[in-house]
């Protein structure tokens, strides 16, 4: 799009300086987008959130919840590898020592979290935690964003609410292959090609 430049500086005109003219011209372009999208909604790109739902990028990061096994235990062996790789220190698990050990295609596992506790208003959504876990026992592709809340108390999300399976409420935009051009912007609501020239 060539750039066009506009002069600030010149001489105001005699019905510039009386204003009105500026003003009907103004009111003129907001009545036409007005009538134009109130009776076709042609250019309307506003989301009738919660109705309508536009779908997140594969990169976008929810609110945190921990995975299970097929057996229906947490996959969480409170590594603490997740509370180490945390920046913030938002994240805090009280191991808890199993009676009756059990063995993966992998190790033993004889330790389970008593408590996990995640602050959510202190943590950075880095996703430190996720990439750091040995077990992909926590995961923050919910698709879920963070509930808001009354009170900070509310905003600690403990173990009983880490251990639900998220709603989905996002559709998420699948990871390209690799070599793939990446995926669409998740709000790319026309392809830049129909964008119109607006007027201001």
């Amino acid at each position: 799009m060539p750039m066009k430049y506009m002069q600030h500086n010149k001489e105001l005109g005699f019905w510039e300086k009386l204003y009105y003219p500026e003003i009907a011209k103004g009111m003129a372009v907001t009545f036409r987008h007005f009538f134009r999208n109130w009776l076709g909604k042609k250019d309307v790109v506003t989301a009738q959130y919660p109705e309508q739902r536009f779908p997140w990028s594969y990169r976008t990061r929810g609110r945190h919840y921990l995975t299970h096994r097929s057996d229906g235990r947490l996959a969480c062996v409170a590594c603490q590898m997740c509370a180490m790789a945390c920046p913030a220190n938002v994240i805090k698990i009280e191991i808890g020592e199993l009676k009756d050990p059990y063995y993966t295609d992998r190790q033993k596992v004889d330790r389970y979290p008593k408590s996990f506790t995640i602050d959510q208003l202190s943590c950075i959504y880095c996703g430190y935690c996720v990439e750091a876990c040995p077990e992909d026992a926590i995961r923050m592709d919910s698709g879920e964003p963070m509930p808001a809340v009354l009170r900070r108390e509310d905003a600690v999300v403990r173990i009983l609410d880490l251990a639900k399976e998220p709603r989905r409420e996002h559709d998420i935009v699948t990871n390209p292959l690799p070599g793939k051009e990446p995926a669409p912007a998740p709000l790319a609501l026309r392809p830049a090609a129909e964008m119109k020239k607006r007027e201001y």
